[in-house]
């Protein structure tokens, strides 16, 4: 019996191989329709985001996601898949500037809301949020995370020069989603090793963000002076480059993120399984034992 209880206590220590990913981020910006970077005062704004749950991740037990916007006579459209996913919708109405979706952890499929609205009148140059969005998740044995999903700020002002800040701000908010999505992406590659997960191609995939990064804040720092110099219509298309290239790489790191999620989840899968089986095997070979005990017989082997 002490060596059916040394197997059992073997099993009980391989077990933990078994285990699931501790990534948090919950959800994921699959598609998204940015508002300018710049605008004139009142200004007709419309921009849409749809939100999808990641895979691989631990799934909170309660979670808001909150949109807010300094966007003035705003009107909202909310589509939640499936319907019964959401618990509550509030700020939704005419002219509100804040809009709370509670949802249904398991059931969510995807959230997409569409913002329309206007820029306000300003004096002079102003940076307002155009569209925010960040989910309010409550994970078992973690707590509370306020977890980023977009900023997209808008610069309001009049004139050529104003617009070209507006340009470089966005661009700057696209780097720093980017600079986002590689941590995430250099964190699950950490895990993916960790669990025998071949990362090599992976690997080279985030290094090439990261240089496109460094390339997209280059560009940044270009349009900024010549911004300084006058040169607003060429900072403009160096700046939308630049935002058009932290974009490529924010989408690079993402991709490279939800790859290696399902490999994760695949090797865990195959892990599991083996598991399973060698518990199976230790099973029966104890059921045998048993049965030969209680008979007063001599195992056959």
């Amino acid at each position: 019996m002490k060596r059916l209880f040394a197997v059992l206590g073997l099993v009980l220590m391989l077990l933990p191989a078994i285990g699931i990913s501790q990534q948090t981020d919950f959800l994921r910006v699959s598609d998204v329709e940015r508002p300018p970077g710049s605008a004139e005062p009142e200004k007709l704004i419309i921009t849409e985001v749809t939100l999808e749950p990641n895979k691989g991740v631990i799934i909170p037990t309660v979670a808001t996601v909150i949109f807010t916007t300094d966007l003035e006579k705003t009107q909202w459209e909310v589509t939640v898949e499936p319907e019964n996913a959401a618990k509550s919708i509030t700020g939704a109405e005419a002219g509100s500037k804040e809009l709370r979706i509670s949802i249904n952890t398991f059931l969510i499929r995807r959230i997409t809301v569409r913002l329309q609205g206007t820029t306000p009148e300003v004096t002079a140059m102003q940076k307002i949020t155009g569209i925010k969005v960040v989910t309010k998740a409550t994970y078992p044995g973690i707590g509370t995370k306020d977890e980023l999903e977009l900023d997209a700020p808008i610069m309001v002002g009049r004139g050529e020069c104003v617009r070209a800040q507006g340009e470089i701000e966005s661009a700057k908010g696209v780097i720093e989603e980017a600079k986002d999505a590689i941590s995430k992406a250099d964190s699950v590659l950490a895990e993916a090793m960790a669990k025998g997960v071949s990362t090599t191609i992976y690997s080279g995939r985030v290094d090439e963000a990261k240089r496109a990064v460094e390339r997209a804040e280059e560009q940044v720092r270009s349009a900024e002076e010549l911004v300084n110099k006058g040169e607003c219509t060429t900072a403009m298309s160096t700046a939308s480059a630049a935002r058009d290239t932290a974009d490529e790489a924010k989408s690079k790191a993402e991709e490279v993120t939800n790859m290696l999620r399902q490999e994760i989840m695949a090797k865990q899968k195959a892990r599991r399984n083996m598991m399973i089986a060698a518990i199976v095997v230790i099973v029966v070979v104890i059921a045998v034992v048993v049965y030969f005990k209680t008979r007063g017989m001599v195992e056959p082997w």
